[in-house]
């Protein structure tokens, strides 16, 4: 040992005395000294080369020392062994199990570390880091140890001390900094965990409070995905109280009550608002900005009962314990312009499910009550009915089968609609009293004695589609209509048709289609009195009457008309006879029904004259007859005797006259005999003025021209060569056609 200390003195001054200068070697073995050494110590008995001095940066390598200082140029690297890191400063190892280990590391940057070969910070140190507590006895220290990280970890603190009652926060980054005392106080990451409890500051060991002061806030912050969780485990219940009064209250077993510390079920609020307007004890509140209205929703309850029958649970119940007065078990409003104050809905689409199912236990109770606005119902509603086949049924089903919406009163004895008041009233009925319906209306005098007012276009009875006012339709054997009374006299007449119009007015008009009369009056065995009887303006004096044996006296003032349809009075045995006279009594006008037994009749007149019409026509069969138009020159056609056919060639002597009818001048008299060749279905203009087709393309027409057939069909042309046209003429033009084709007045003069 002496001889060690004795070397390491030396080892002293040879660094001081002779560095650079010349080897210095402390061995027994001198063929180990390497030429590269300044001082070499070895000792053969040990383990080998203990130290070595070297300014060779590659000349240690081999053989291994015990220690060496090897001195670069700049004369600042140090190692302790061997090292493959030549970027340290100074390094000290130890051999543990043969493998080197870092020990201590200071850089030539000036990074120390401790147990870490390669400090990247001021101080790193490698495992455990411990401050020890001196001055007392025995010695404590302090240890700070982190687990195995997978990246580097990174703490700012503040530049300064903080004030008194300032925390010591983290921004989850590492970088700290000071909390003012005076803000809330916030946790992040600030619990510790022990097992799969989340614990806050240990067990409590006694009653606890924490008292909010006046100007403080108490926060808790929950930012991240976690819970915040209270968990009741035993008797003890979590109460949150305002003023001493228990305002939100959990008991262990979950039940929840606010306003109240006793809740009965899982959630319950009490709370006493006394008469205040718009003060609910609970208030759901859904502020949303969706278009989408229906799935905006304030508050929703689901109950899942797995039970098929008998009532499987309430969703939602609403009761008003209030047994006298006007309580509100529910109350639903609404403020939008389409909203609904209450909406229900059955959403199965099978079963007898309710949307809203209203219910009374009193005799005048109301199940239902609407008031105000409108109601509207879809689908078919049932009133003490419920399958009702139609839109609305009262009582039973009829079985009608409409297609369209239909309404149904009905019941064992019938059924009946009335509208009205209690004075005036109208009701619709039928049942097993009457065995019909009936239309009843009520008046101030009593049942069955007002009167009804149909405020309508037309009325239809048998027919769909009324073209009056009332208008009925019959078909086989039944009666369109069927008037009946006991009145006396013109004031109480069966039937009283009037028309009030100052113009040309009709009070009644008949038309028939059958093979029997259109009107026909009858008389009873007792009648007296005329058969039929008609007044005009002057008194209330006959001016028309038949009496009841068949005689029809006309009247104006005097006799002026009798029609004898009694043969026995003109010793006939058969026919009748019409007979007018004139102011002084002589006949003017005989119609001879039967005249001399011929069966034909006979008029006598001095004088006839007809007025609505300028042509004497006849009717002919024509061929070609759908392509016929009025005002088309019409020839005889040789293949079909008696019939005529349209003129198609010029200055034909086989012309028999034009069609009548053109420009609305229509014949004054028609001749014909039915059932004979003398009989057809067109009207040909054989004498008097017609309009006729002229085509002018043959020369300009003027009044006086004479006009014949031309090639063009249907129509005629002037005459140029009269020699030609003897046979052939039609007629005179009275209008002129410059040219073109159209519409000429002609007097019908056939030559």
């Amino acid at each position: 040992m002496k001889k060690i200390l004795i070397s390491f003195i030396f080892v002293g001054f040879a660094l001081s005395t002779f560095m650079g200068l010349a080897q210095v070697s402390v061995t027994n073995l001198p063929s180990t000294v390497t030429p590269q050494s300044l001082l070499h110590i070895h000792d053969n008995n040990a383990s080998g080369q203990i130290f070595q001095l070297t300014n060779n940066t590659s000349g240690y390598a081999s053989p291994a020392y015990g220690f060496v200082i090897q001195l670069d140029p700049a004369f600042k690297t140090v190692f302790r062994n061997q090292s493959d890191n030549p970027g340290a400063g100074i390094s000290f190892q130890t051999k543990t199990g043969g493998t080197l280990v870092e020990r201590f590391t200071i850089l030539n940057n000036g990074n120390v570390g401790i147990g870490h070969i390669n400090p990247g910070y001021k101080l790193a140190i490698g495992g455990q880091f411990g401050l020890l507590e001196t001055g007392a006895s025995p010695t404590f220290f302090t240890a700070f140890q982190s687990a195995d990280l997978s990246a580097n970890r990174l703490f700012t603190f503040p530049s300064d001390y903080g004030v008194y009652g300032q925390a010591l926060t983290t921004d989850g980054l590492g970088n700290l900094s000071w909390t003012s005392k005076d803000a809330p106080l916030t946790f992040s990451n600030g619990l510790a965990r022990s097992s799969n409890d989340i614990k806050w500051g240990g067990f409590l060991t006694e009653n606890t409070t924490i008292t909010q002061s006046a100007a403080q806030a108490l926060t808790f912050t929950n930012a991240g995905t976690g819970n915040l969780t209270f968990n009741l485990t035993n008797t003890g219940d979590f109460d949150i109280q305002h003023a001493g009064t228990s305002s939100f209250y959990v008991n262990n077993s979950g039940r929840v009550g606010i306003g109240t510390n006793t809740p009965l079920y899982p959630a319950e609020f009490v709370a006493n608002t006394g008469d205040q307007s718009n003060a609910p004890v609970l208030k759901v509140e859904n502020y949303s900005t969706s278009t989408i209205g229906q799935n905006i929703v304030g508050i929703w309850t689901e109950v899942n009962s797995p039970s098929t029958s008998g009532n499987p649970g309430i969703a939602i119940q609403a009761y008003s314990a209030a047994t006298t007065g006007a309580g509100i078990g529910a109350w639903g409003e609404t403020s939008g312009t389409t909203g609904r104050g209450v909406f229900g809905w059955a959403d199965h689409s099978s079963g007898v499910n309710y949307g809203v199912y209203g219910m009374t236990s009193s005799p005048n109770g109301y199940a239902g009550y609407f008031q105000g606005g409108k109601n509207y119902f879809q689908g078919k509603v049932g009133i003490g009915n419920i399958n009702p086949d139609e839109e609305l049924v009262v009582g039973n089903n009829i079985g009608s089968g409409w297609s369209l919406p239909a309404m149904t009163v009905s019941g064992p004895s019938g059924g009946a609609i009335e509208v009205g008041t209690a004075t005036y009233s109208i009701s619709m009925e039928s049942g097993t009293v009457w065995n019909h319906a009936r239309i009843v209306s009520n008046g101030s005098g009593g049942f069955a004695q007002g009167d009804v007012e149909f405020a309508v276009g037309h009325i239809g009875i048998g027919t769909g589609a009324p073209t009056a006012k009332l208008h009925t339709v019959a078909t086989g054997s039944l009666k369109a209509g069927y008037f009946t009374s006991s009145g006396t006299g013109l004031l109480y007449p069966t039937l009283l048709s009037e028309n009030t119009s100052t113009g040309a007015g009709v009070s009644g008009y008949f038309t028939s289609a059958g093979t029997d009369a259109t009107f026909v009056l009858g008389q009873e065995a007792t009648a007296t009195g005329p058969l039929f009887k008609a007044f005009g303006a002057n008194g209330g004096e006959d001016e028309f009457r038949i009496e009841s044996d068949g005689t029809t006296k006309l009247y104006n003032g005097s006799h002026v008309l009798t029609i004898m349809l009694d043969p026995a009075e003109f010793g006939t045995a058969e026919g009748g006879q019409i007979t007018m006279f004139n102011g002084v009594g002589e006949t003017s006008i005989a119609i001879d029904g039967d005249y001399n037994n011929t069966g034909y009749g006979r008029i006598s007149t001095g004088e006839l004259e007809i007025t609505g019409g300028a042509d004497l026509a006849e009717p002919f069969g024509v061929m070609d007859t759908e392509n016929v138009k009025p005002g088309m020159v019409l020839s005889i056609d040789p293949e079909n005797p008696g019939k005529l056919k349209i003129s198609a060639k010029e200055y034909d002597h086989c012309v028999a006259g034009i069609r009548s009818g053109a420009s609305n001048v229509k014949p004054g008299l028609i001749l014909r005999q039915r059932g004979t060749e003398a009989d057809g279905d067109q009207l040909v203009a054989l004498s008097g003025r017609v309009y006729c087709l002229v085509d002018a393309s043959y020369g300009a027409i003027e009044p006086g021209d004479l006009l014949t057939t031309s090639s063009t069909p249907g129509y005629a042309r002037k005459v140029t060569d009269h020699a030609k046209a003897q046979g052939a003429i039609i007629g005179k033009a009275m209008s002129g056609l410059a040219s073109d084709k159209g519409l000429v007045l002609v007097l019908v003069t056939l030559q």
